[in-house]
């Protein structure tokens, strides 16, 4: 293979892996500072309805998740997140997963939840770099105006640090493929 062709190849490569970057931050899936820059305390976080069907009678069934990562390389002592919604209608479940295969955390947080009728609250403690937070609520009778709310709700993070909108798991495998390229 000549050096042309190569730097050819190699720039080609370059301007695709830009393209997907500018993509994803266009689309706001992974802002370009999480893209390429991380800070020892860094969490990014993503909230939105999930899933959502209503019937011919205006009974619907929602899901919202919000996925909370540790993107940094520390651990944070606390993270608080709120969302608010109508507790009543919504129930809650979560799962601790790590954020990359191959990126093990250190330990589970503690979880903790405080409800009002307006909305949930989770403190989690001791959370891991690595670690991946899956807070998913789902609403079985719905009206069509709990879903219309539930549209939307944004979250709040709450962290020492940097705390960006994001996917956790896009951010992750962004800066993995920018250091290859």
């Amino acid at each position: 293979m000549d050096v042309v062709s190569l730097l050819t190849r190699t720039l080609r490569e370059h301007f695709v892996l830009l393209l997907v970057g500018v993509a994803l931050a266009w689309t706001g899936v992974v802002s370009i500072r999480a893209l390429f820059f991380t800070s020892a305390h860094e969490i990014v976080y993503d909230g939105r309805l999930s899933m959502s069907y209503c019937t011919r009678a205006s009974v619907c069934f929602a899901r919202y998740e919000l996925a909370i990562g540790n993107t940094g390389s520390e651990s944070q002592a606390a993270i608080t997140a709120r969302v608010p919604i109508d507790t009543s209608k919504w129930s809650a479940s979560h799962t601790i997963s790590n954020i990359a295969a191959d990126q093990r955390r250190a330990n589970d947080p503690d979880v903790n939840l405080a409800t009002s009728n307006t909305a949930y609250v989770y403190t989690l403690n001791r959370f891991a770099a690595g670690t991946e937070f899956l807070l998913t609520l789902e609403c079985r009778l719905c009206t069509v105006e709990d879903l219309e709310r539930a549209k939307s709700t944004r979250a709040e993070v709450q962290a020492s640090g940097s705390v960006l909108p994001g996917d956790p798991r896009v951010t992750t495998l962004s800066r993995r493929l920018s250091r290859i390229f």
